[in-house]
């Protein structure tokens, strides 16, 4: 545990707006350096978030089709699953429920955007170091990641999506702000609990509603 946090919390979202009407589409502009966004990350040897993105009115990232189509830096999702992974929590293994965004994991994701935070720090390995979530609370038919979380850390309506590893996911949060239309599923406004970084490099990201839910179905036990 990184000491840095009160013992996990469940704090009840407020009441959400009405939010019926489906995102706009998130066409991406990356400007000069569009070309570095299909630059594979040589720690992972894929194609991961590289440069910060902003939201046009242009599909033209300047990416070959084959890597905006698997890229989910750039917004475009074709699958999302919830894997049941077995992780070290500090004193045992455990099964954790971790998303993974066209093959890949969450935690890598976001270990991306937050390197450059932590490494100012001088803790790199901060970067990206949570864990899925614990419990049956978060599983089918839970509707946690359908814009009614049971997790909570801000209060406003967020989404936690990942812990921290020593099993105490109040310790280390990663949220976000889960949007639910009548076809789609957003993913946006992504903080962490206890530090003040920015996340301009992951875009807000949507989903098919169908394949989200059938991918939640999974996770029954």
């Amino acid at each position: 545990m990184r000491g840095i946090a009160p013992s996990w919390r469940i704090v009840q979202a407020p009441p959400r707006q009405d939010r019926t009407q489906a995102p706009a589409g998130f066409n991406v502009a990356l400007g000069d350096k569009r070309l570095a966004a299909c630059a594979s990350d040589p720690l992972r040897n894929r194609a991961l978030p590289a440069v910060i993105a902003t939201t046009r009115g242009s599909n033209d990232t300047g990416c070959p089709d084959h890597v905006r189509a698997q890229d989910p830096s750039l917004g475009l999702v074709e699958r999302i699953e919830f894997r049941t992974i077995e992780q070290e929590l500090g004193v045992g293994m455990f099964p954790t429920l971790v998303p993974y965004l066209n093959d890949i994991s969450l935690p890598d994701m976001v270990r991306t955007a937050e390197l450059p935070f932590a490494r100012r720090e001088g803790k790199p390995n901060l970067a990206g170091s949570y864990a899925g979530l614990l419990g049956d609370s978060v599983r089918w038919p839970s509707r946690h990641y359908l814009g009614d979380p049971v997790l909570s850390w801000f209060g406003d309506g967020d989404t936690v999506l990942l812990g921290c590893t020593c099993g105490d996911w109040g310790c280390w949060p990663f949220t976000a702000m889960v949007t639910v239309a009548e076809d789609t599923v957003n993913w946006s406004g992504y903080r962490t609990g206890h530090r003040d970084w920015g996340y301009h490099e992951l875009l807000p990201v949507t989903f098919d509603r169908l394949q989200y839910e059938e991918a939640l179905q999974t996770t029954v036990r």
